[in-house]
């Protein structure tokens, strides 16, 4: 095993040292890019959380759209570990172009204007607002590491950046249509 980035040779795994992204490169536990990890895991957490939520109220189309969402942050969890491409965000049948076109023109696009956070809202938006909170710390994160010589390619910093503020235009479509189906409902 070698440590990552000081190229030294160890015979054993200490406690304070985890895989970067093999089996022999190790680092210390406060490496940026675990840090970024750990706030890619808590963001699948709150995805779960949102699409229980979607399924006790029966909005199946929130609920794919969400397990979408999921995929694509495993997926993008991959391309960091295994340095692999990181995967276009597309949600829902939107491109994440659409996506952050809809996000800016909700009344034109779904009959909702500008949401303030409700409760009045119901459980289902209401954590969705919670994921999207959780996607833009997530996303400030991902700023902050890969200001960082790590590495993560220049193109796939890019991309995975690019990916996280859509998701965040995409959380809050999301939101403005279960708003609205709660309205028309």
């Amino acid at each position: 095993m070698v440590t990552y980035g000081t190229g030294e040779e160890l015979d054993t795994k200490s406690a304070w040292l985890t895989h970067l992204f093999d089996d022999r490169s190790l680092v210390r536990k406060d490496h940026p890019i675990l840090r970024l990890r750990g706030k890619l895991d808590l963001l699948q957490a709150h995805i779960l959380d949102a699409q229980l939520a979607a399924r006790s109220e029966d909005l199946a189309d929130i609920d794919a759209a969400l397990g979408e969402a999921l995929d694509w942050l495993r997926r993008l969890l991959a391309a960091e570990v295994l340095s692999r491409p990181c995967p276009e965000l597309a949600l829902a049948g939107f491109s994440a172009d659409e996506l952050h076109r809809i996000s800016h023109h909700t009344r034109e696009y779904l009959g909702v204007g500008f949401l303030l956070p409700d409760a009045a809202m119901g459980p289902t938006a209401v954590k969705l607002n919670l994921l999207r909170a959780c996607v833009r710390e997530v996303e400030l994160t991902a700023v902050d590491v890969f200001a960082a010589d790590i590495h993560v390619t220049p193109e796939n910093r890019e991309r995975m950046l690019a990916g996280l503020n859509r998701l965040s235009n995409a959380i809050y479509v999301l939101t403005c249509k279960v708003v609205a189906a709660r309205r028309s409902g």
